[in-house]
């Protein structure tokens, strides 16, 4: 039985083009989804046998996909080079039957055709600086909250509450990915708040925020690979951000969160965001 699959890239311009078992792109084979490559540094020491170990990083990906066209090449031809242009970045993501959805970030490395055949195979190769796939969408914990109450249509008689408060101070959000990711962080103060802060029980990482916010304030704190910023009501203030903090991460496993703050916790709305990765698709 063929397990069934798709391959379909998303460019800069929000155009698409899918790779399946399907006419007139017939995916015969992608390369770089299912593999994960290392560069491993050592040093090697007079006297010693061997070397030793120095540092270890993931290599960029490289993706290449093989699809037959049949029939209208001249036109398939021009409508793939003006897709995948040069400089052009875009989105990947790879659906296997069974399996779920990845993402992953491309830059366009080349594309080339067969000119002869009744069938003629295009070669596509992307690189994607960045190796790890995502989930297509992000995961959302809310800590502390408003849930409305009020359902539309509305019918009004005796009164009645419209919304009721949603306070979990500590939370776990399980990781089953051997990915750490990272985490967009939300404190809206609903009144004054005093230093709010986030802290990850079972690592010991903690981040607390030095600032008194008053009654609509936003902060967001991303501690995402090179995304780590903080953000006050849309503007970057990292003077709010003490040295000492730690950038908590989504770690593999089981992780315990729990937010405080040193005077008005009861008026603090907070809410975790992230995205799964995976070494491979």
């Amino acid at each position: 039985m063929i397990t069934q699959k798709k391959i379909t890239c998303e460019n800069s311009r929000g155009e698409k083009i899918s790779f399946g078992y399907f006419l007139p792109l017939w995916l015969k084979d992608a390369t770089g989804l299912t593999s994960a490559a290392y560069e491993v540094s050592t040093q090697r020491q007079d006297g010693m046998d061997g070397e030793s170990w120095q540092s270890s990083c993931a290599q960029k990906r490289n993706i290449v996909i093989t699809a037959a066209i049949k029939g209208e090449y001249a036109a398939q031809r021009e409508r793939l080079f003006g897709f995948f242009q040069p400089r052009e970045r875009g989105t990947l993501t790879y659906w296997e039957q069974g399996g779920r959805e990845k993402v992953i970030d491309y830059q366009v490395e080349s594309v080339e055709f067969a000119l002869q055949g009744k069938t003629r195979d295009v070669s596509i190769s992307l690189i994607c600086p960045y190796p790890l796939f995502r989930a297509p969408e992000r995961s959302v914990v809310n800590m502390a909250y408003w849930e409305p109450l009020v359902r539309f249509p509305f019918v009004y008689g005796a009164p009645i509450m419209t919304a009721r408060r949603i306070a979990e101070r500590i939370v776990e959000v399980q990781n089953d990915q051997n990915v750490a990711c990272g985490l967009t962080i939300t404190f809206v103060a609903r009144g004054p708040v005093k230093d709010p802060s986030l802290a990850e029980l079972g690592s010991g990482g903690k981040l607390a925020l030095a600032l008194e916010m008053a009654e609509g304030d936003t902060v967001v704190v991303t501690t995402g690979r090179g995304q780590k910023r903080t953000l006050l009501n849309g503007v970057s203030h990292p003077e709010i951000w003490p040295l000492a903090n730690d950038w908590i991460q989504l770690y593999p496993g089981k992780n315990t969160y729990q937010y405080g703050a040193k005077q008005g916790v009861e008026h603090l709305d907070v809410k975790l965001e992230y995205t799964l990765e995976y070494w491979g698709a």
